[in-house]
């Protein structure tokens, strides 16, 4: 799915520019972008942050990697355009590592939606995401 060389990803990321765009045509602070970090890049970022990368399936490395080159085409599409932009990854994989130290799980086995943590980890970035473009949206002649 993150694959930008799959037809299916190319079109899909050409309507998100698109959209992008004429989303950076409305007033500023109107529209932002928060990027949701999959399960796996989740887990991705804690096994890089403790180099225990070399210890996961190369499958799972390359389909990261995919997302990551995702990821990082979203967030330069964002600055071009001017748009507010945030990822919750680095506030997700902290929550992933506070439930690891706790004895607890940030995600269900078969499912990659988290439980309350992970939700929380989303919300801080939202609301740091929010406090970016109420500051633009208040700036004057825009």
């Amino acid at each position: 799915m993150a694959d930008l060389a799959s037809p299916e990803t190319a079109a899909m990321f050409s309507d998100f520019q698109r959209f992008a765009a004429d989303w950076a045509q409305q007033r500023p602070g109107r529209v932002g972008i928060l990027l949701i970090p999959s399960k796996e890049r989740v887990i991705f970022e804690c096994l890089r942050h403790h180099d225990r990368l070399a210890s996961a399936a190369p499958e799972f490395v390359l389909s990261v990697e995919r997302q990551v080159a995702l990821e990082k085409k979203i967030r330069e599409t964002a600055e071009e355009l001017g748009l507010p932009y945030r990822s919750a990854l680095a506030a997700t994989a902290d929550a992933l590592q506070d439930a690891i130290l706790a004895g607890q799980r940030l995600y269900p086995e078969r499912d990659g939606h988290p439980f309350e943590a992970g939700y929380s980890a989303f919300a801080r970035t939202a609301s740091l995401l929010w406090d970016e473009m109420t500051v633009r949206a208040a700036q004057p002649g825009d």
